[in-house]
């Protein structure tokens, strides 16, 4: 009797143990397929993000081609371009103008007192035709002849000692008879007769560049001192 209330009592116990491993096991198996449950949805939830992403990337693209390739769109690109092209061609011409006119407004003017200095010069040395003033380059330009030789150079050489004229270009002259009117002479008659001459002629062109008011200044300034030293030598 004692024994079988004895194995009576293992075999509740024995059940017991049983049914607590199986709720463990039970508990484990739930945890398990909850987290395959929360695994498998984030990853389908992850694919459907990616996918509506794409989907929305797809379509901006296809909007921004059909904008692009809109002939009307186009149209309005082309001349906005145009425009673009026209406005820097006029800043580069508006520039160059600019420089230009800044040029043109750093030469002096030749003034009636230029003038009267250039004639002082030439004055019994020879005789100046063409004369020629440039203001957008600053240069004076013009022809002279003579009837020797010898006076060119020498007018040459006060032109560039006058300190009004600087960069004095001169090549050479040409040399040569010329036959010019002489005066009319009388005959017996009472008729006039025209009569020519032969003369000696040389021809030369100079070109120079009139000097600013500054520039005069300093060329007085120089004048003066390489006077001083030359004093100052011969003492």
């Amino acid at each position: 009797m004692a024994k079988t209330k004895k194995n009576k009592e293992l075999n509740l116990l024995t059940a017991l143990d049983r049914g607590k491993r199986r709720k463990k096991a039970g508990t484990g198996a739930v945890v398990v397929i909850a987290l395959i449950v929360i695994v498998v949805a984030a990853v389908a939830f992850f694919f459907l993000h990616t996918y509506r992403e794409t989907e929305a990337l797809t379509e901006r693209r296809d909007l921004a081609t059909a904008y692009v390739e809109d002939p009307e769109i186009q149209a309005q690109y082309n001349a906005s371009l145009a425009d673009q092209q026209e406005a820097s061609v006029a800043r580069v011409n508006s520039q160059a103008l600019a420089g230009a006119v800044e040029a043109i407004n750093s030469y002096p003017d030749m003034t009636s007192a230029d003038f009267k200095k250039l004639f002082a010069i030439a004055e019994g040395k020879v005789d100046m035709t063409n004369i020629m003033y440039d203001r957008t380059s600053g240069i004076l330009s013009f022809n002279g002849s003579c009837g020797s030789a010898t006076r060119i150079p020498i007018f040459i050489a006060d032109l560039r000692a006058s300190g009004a004229f600087s960069d004095v270009n001169y090549s050479g002259y040409a040399g040569g008879m010329t036959t010019i009117p002489g005066e009319p002479q009388t005959t017996t008659d009472g008729s006039i007769i025209e009569t020519q001459i032969t003369v000696a002629e040389y021809t030369f062109s100079v070109t120079c560049l009139v000097n600013t008011d500054e520039e005069r200044e300093i060329f007085k300034e120089k004048a003066a001192e390489e006077k001083a030293k030359k004093k100052e030598t011969s003492e």
